[in-house]
């Protein structure tokens, strides 16, 4: 199971194994892990919160070794931080979550009206159907600003 969740870390893609968001360890730590074997049957904690610490050192630990030849490992230096945090995890914050990053595409109308159809096409996208002009139209966009980001 570990082997599984270290394969975007081996292949350099992320430092960190809960940065790649089809990994199990992401899902459990985005609160998005229902479907998926409870950690509690993998290790011997009392609590589905222990468990996801004692996940995340088994993890750590084992990804910074590599375990090949010029394959990539958890740096060493991550490695420090995170027993010095004591393998809790990180926060919803730190995470690349699509609520975050939808809608900040930006370029020209045709680029800007390719996405709108798109992920509208996926049923990821529903709130218009026209780009929105920013700086002045000199760019387009998915979505407005939020009203406490300045407009330069």
């Amino acid at each position: 199971m570990l082997d599984v969740e270290l394969n975007p870390v081996r292949a350099g893609l992320v430092e960190r194994p809960e940065d790649w968001t089809g990994s199990s360890i992401f899902l459990r730590e985005t609160g998005k892990d229902d479907w998926l074997v409870p950690l509690r049957e993998f290790v011997d904690q009392p609590t589905k919160k222990k468990a996801l610490v004692e996940f995340r050192q088994l993890l750590y630990y084992r990804g910074s070794v590599p375990t090949k030849a010029g394959q990539a490992a958890i740096p060493q230096e991550i490695l420090e931080k995170e027993i010095a945090r004591g393998f809790k995890a990180r926060g919803m914050y730190l995470k690349r979550l699509r609520y975050w990053a939808e809608g900040v595409a930006v370029g020209s109308e045709e680029f800007i009206r390719s996405e709108i159809a798109r992920m509208r096409a996926d049923g990821r996208y529903l709130r218009r159907k026209n780009p929105v002009p920013q700086l002045d139209g000199v760019h387009l966009s998915l979505r407005e600003q939020r009203s406490h980001v300045i407009n330069f």
